[in-house]
């Protein structure tokens, strides 16, 4: 008897061969699209936990209290569609009992505004579209897709770098079974921060530039297999501030880290144990010859350039004169030797043509010599001129600035204005401004100068020189001390 198919039994079998032959078209086409970081993303996710934080209100540092961190990601779908990237927007603030609820996020204990933009196929990080900050790393808000057993680098945003997490088994969340990454952070300078002296134990000082230090004693992350999204996230972050090294007497404040090797000539014999042990291996070292050497190119291994304001050539009679003459001939020549001989390796920058010309001129080659102009702030709105010439001449006020040749010279200038009774226009008038050496430093051979009260030279004028006004302007000299006081008060510098 024959039989015949039933038509149910026809369908089923096509069906079964149409999943057979979709089933490779799935991994192959479907899951490449399906397995992308999505742009339209929106999502908040608050972490909290106790810890201690510095308390403005009580000045002093409060423990084992609550603390929240509250991190919102937002994509861009703009950016997004057009960079063919994914690019979300982070906000995450941490904040006390006292900034909660927060109407400002600036008013949170620590606030980051953060873009971070990857490949949507392998999580890596894309430079574009208005990053920040750099990022750079395998990880950061989520893992890759298909999360191997293996070590991953993910982005710290407190650190500013990668720190290697390891794999360290499985681990369940809430009933999810997801892989285990740990790391730690050892405790790193992330910069500076200007802050009264009484919080790093320099009570004397009504400022200082503080070294900021972080450090993460823990990092621990659960993270879905399949997506790479961080389903348990715990942190021991921790953030101090230290007081700056000062070995040799007060520095001036600056945005970056001073280290002093020493006194006024000790450092110059100390600049070689003092990098080793505070700075360490560097990519380029710049030698500030500043008339004695540093001779760095004789115990730096790597790569040096020296920068070079002017040769003192004639100035090292004028700083050690008389019984010192011997050390004014010395120092000179080893100026010349540093130069020429320690340094022959090496390129050395001018500040000016002149400066070039005088390397030139003591025997460095030409071709080592590179001229870069030293740099200025960009001016601000430019005020109306004034009625009365003015004349500024801003420097340290030390023998070899020449302010005593300046004052000289004003005399000439002075008689070059026409009387007040036959001009609408005030005389010129001058000031110097500058800096006098510390009480330890000898001021050099001084010269008497005229006081504003002495009046001008008297004598036979010129043929054809016109008079003198007949109330001719002063020269003004103001100085302030070279070193502050440390009980003086001091204004934190303009950002």
């Amino acid at each position: 008897m024959r039989r015949t198919a039933s038509p149910l039994s026809l369908i089923l079998l096509g069906l079964g061969t149409f999943l057979l032959v979709l089933a490779p078209l799935l991994v192959w086409y479907v899951e490449p699209r399906a397995a992308v970081n999505p742009i339209d993303i929106d999502t908040t996710a608050v972490y909290r936990g106790t810890g201690s934080y510095f308390d403005t209100d009580e000045v002093a540092t409060v423990h084992d209290k609550r603390i929240t961190v509250t991190q919102q990601v937002r994509g861009d779908v703009a950016d997004s569609e057009k960079s063919g990237r994914a690019v979300w927007d982070v906000t995450t603030t941490v904040d006390t009992d006292k900034s909660l609820p927060a109407a400002d996020p600036h008013d949170a204990l620590e606030f980051f505004a953060n873009r971070w933009v990857t490949d949507r196929h392998t999580n890596q990080p894309v430079h574009c579209c208005g990053e920040n900050p750099y990022f750079e790393g395998d990880a950061y808000l989520k893992f890759p897709f298909d999360v191997r057993r293996r070590s991953y680098t993910w982005w710290d945003n407190s650190l500013h770098d990668t720190v290697v997490l390891h794999y360290a088994g499985t681990g369940k969340v809430q009933g999810y079974t997801g892989y285990r990454f740990t790391g730690t952070v050892p405790p790193t300078r992330i910069g500076t921060r200007l802050v009264p002296g009484a919080l790093v134990g320099q009570s004397s000082q009504p400022q200082v530039l503080a070294e900021e230090w972080y450090s993460n004693h823990g990092v621990e992350l659960v993270v879905d297999q399949r997506t790479g999204r961080v389903l348990y996230a715990q942190v021991g972050p921790r953030r101090t501030l230290r007081a700056p090294l000062i070995c040799g007497g007060p520095a001036a404040f600056r945005d970056y880290r001073v280290v002093s090797a020493g006194g006024e000539f000790a450092h110059y014999l100390r600049a070689r144990s003092a990098f080793a042990r505070q700075v360490g291996e560097t990519d380029l070292l710049v030698e500030v010859c500043n008339g004695m050497p540093y001779l760095a190119p004789l115990w730096h291994h790597g790569p040096t350039v020296c920068l070079v304001n002017h040769v003192h050539s004639d100035l090292w009679k004028m700083r050690f004169g008389g019984a010192l003459t011997p050390a004014a001939r010395i120092g000179r020549r080893l100026e010349q030797w540093a130069l020429t001989g320690a340094q022959h390796r090496s390129l050395l920058v001018a500040v000016s043509p002149s400066t070039a010309h005088a390397l030139r001129a003591i025997g460095v080659e030409r071709d080592r010599i590179r001229v870069v102009h030293n740099g200025v702030e960009e001016p601000g709105p430019l005020l109306p001129k004034a009625s009365e010439p003015l004349f500024v001449a801003v420097g340290r006020l030390v023998e070899y600035k020449r302010i005593d040749l300046l004052l000289r010279l004003w005399e000439r200038v002075r008689p070059t204005a026409p009387p007040a009774s036959a001009s609408s226009r005030p005389p010129p008038r001058s000031t110097a401004a500058g800096t006098t050496p510390p009480p330890h430093r000898p001021y050099g051979r001084h010269r008497p100068a005229r006081t504003p009260s002495t009046p001008p030279p008297t004598g036979p004028r010129r043929p054809g020189s016109p008079p003198a006004p007949p109330n001719p302007p002063r020269a003004t000299a103001c100085s302030s001390p070279n070193w502050p006081s440390p009980t003086a008060p001091r204004a934190p510098p303009t950002p």
